[in-house]
């Protein structure tokens, strides 16, 4: 059989559906011999019957994604089932998804680990159509597990997740971000004794990070915004530099989502979502579902992974998969001997009436009266007002606001509102337009926390941007062209440009 005969469209029986009870049939039947509806004809899929390649036969459509439609074939030489993932007609004439395409098979091609999808082959119909040769699976995700069961114990929590954590630790030695963890990309199948074998899918947005050997094609470069919105991390919803910490993140929220049946972070819309990510920490366990009983270690575990700081959370995969390790057989850290001999204690306590004396009632008595007084004392004495105190009221606890508003910010403080601003600002780009007024906001807002965390060159950009704007027509509220222009003459002095500075000096009254 030629490539070119194996290619062409093989004719079909025309088929119908009954929207009543669900059943397809072929052929001239029009009416369901079940519940006597009339049948409803279907659009045939005009792939069905063909065969790809000059060896794949395709037998049936299996779903369907944002990029790419999947369907079962038959390998016609092998006689072995397999999974073909095609790019959508529409995508076809996009270098870009036609690039990424082919890194998703780079990508995967390159991984070699029992969790991960193997992909077997790569090639392009005479129609133009790339497509990928896939292991067929007969599983299920793991979001239709959740939606089934609710919610998964913990002892089945870990084991699924140590897998998923060895595949990708084997993907971030090989220089590969998946950057799309989310539930249902994580499939269960009943393999090897085991009922919950794991297998990490779609690797259609995966980037190959700086180090492979494939890096120049600069296909996820910074600004762009890729993930799904429930398990992204806080940097990939500014879209901004993302390493492997970025998939913890995700697995993080993955986790917390099997262990209690809800995602941690839902807004009402995507832009909310990765708001919340960004500035809102997830609700504990507790609180989600008081009527289960998670383990506070695991528990840590989770929120460890979700640090909204990506130096905060575990800094590879098999560090957290060390970490579930450690839950799942009851090495659960330094606390758990304190448990342990806590319990030990009250259940002594529970089996012996404690019997106290009249002098022992005394003694202990009087020990407590002592400890409270000196308690009391301690706190007076650090209540008194400081020098200078008599200049506020008794209500401004002696600082006042505008004081306040002038302390230093700590690290932390300055990350947090240099994220809510970067993140204000792009959305209210993506929504308006560049010259909005409230991108000009955002920036002059910027530029002064760059400023007062003595970041120059970068308050000198956002300075630069929001003059720009206000130079081309566009009212900024709350900021004046005579304050701008000095706070650009200020970033130029800084940085030793004092030409540019003089001649924003000669746009300062006074200062000619």
């Amino acid at each position: 059989m030629s490539t070119d005969q194996a290619d062409t469209i093989a004719p079909q029986p025309p088929s119908k559906s009954c929207l009543t009870c669900g059943a397809s049939y072929h052929g001239d039947t029009s009416v369901c011999p079940a519940d006597g509806t009339i049948l409803t004809p279907l659009a045939t899929d005009v792939l069905i019957g063909t065969t790809i390649g000059g060896r794949y036969q395709v037998l049936s459509f299996v779903g369907r994604g944002g990029m790419s439609v999947v369907y079962k074939a038959r390998h016609l030489f092998m006689d072995k089932v397999v999974a073909i993932k095609m790019l959508h007609a529409h995508l076809v004439t996009n270098p870009q998804s036609l690039m990424r395409f082919q890194q998703e098979a780079q990508a995967a091609s390159a991984l070699s680990h029992p969790n991960v999808i193997a992909v077997h082959d790569f090639g392009i119909t005479p129609q133009g159509m790339p497509y990928l040769v896939m292991d067929y699976l007969e599983g299920t995700s793991l979001t239709d597990l959740i939606a089934t069961e609710g919610n998964l114990p913990p002892e089945r929590t870990c084991n699924i997740f140590i897998q998923a954590c060895d595949a990708l630790s084997h993907a971030h030695q090989k220089g590969i971000i998946h950057r799309d963890i989310k539930p249902s990309n994580i499939m269960l199948l009943d393999k090897d004794d085991n009922p919950d074998f794991v297998l990490i899918v779609d690797f259609g947005i995966a980037k190959l990070l700086p180090q492979s050997e494939k890096q120049g094609q600069h296909l996820t470069q910074t600004g762009e915004v890729f993930g799904s919105p429930l398990y992204m991390s806080p940097e990939q919803c500014l879209a901004g530099k993302l390493d492997h910490r970025a998939d913890i993140y995700s697995l993080g929220c993955v986790i917390y989502e099997a262990l209690t049946g809800s995602s941690p972070l839902s807004g009402a819309s995507m832009i909310e979502t990765m708001y919340l990510h960004l500035n809102e920490p997830a609700l504990p366990f507790r609180k989600v579902r008081p009527d289960l009983s998670i383990p506070e270690a695991l528990e840590a575990v989770v929120f460890k992974a979700m640090e909204k700081d990506p130096s905060a959370r575990q800094q590879s995969m098999s560090a957290l998969q060390d970490d579930l390790d450690n839950v799942r057989c009851g090495r659960a850290g330094h606390a758990s001997w304190f448990n342990k001999a806590t319990e030990l204690l009250f259940r002594h306590k529970r089996q012996r009436q404690l019997k106290l004396s009249r002098w022992q009632i005394v003694f202990i008595s009087s020990g407590a009266l002592v400890t409270g007084a000196v308690l009391m004392l301690a706190l007076v004495s650090t209540s008194t007002a400081p020098p200078g105190a008599a200049n506020y009221s008794e209500s401004s606890l002696w600082i006042s606001y505008a004081e306040k508003q002038c302390e230093p910010l700590t690290t932390v403080e300055a990350a947090d509102r240099e994220g809510k601003f970067k993140f204000w600002r792009r959305m209210t780009e993506l929504k308006y337009g560049r010259n909005d007024p409230r991108v000009g906001r955002a920036y002059f807002l910027l530029a002064s926390l760059y400023r007062n965390q003595h970041r120059y060159p970068e308050a000198l950009e956002c300075y630069k941007k929001t003059y720009d704007l206000m130079r081309s027509g566009v009212e900024i509220p709350r900021v004046s062209f005579i304050e701008l222009e000095k706070g650009l003459m200020e970033m130029y002095r800084l940085q030793g440009n004092y030409v540019m500075a003089r001649q924003m000096v000669r746009g300062c009254p006074g200062r000619r």
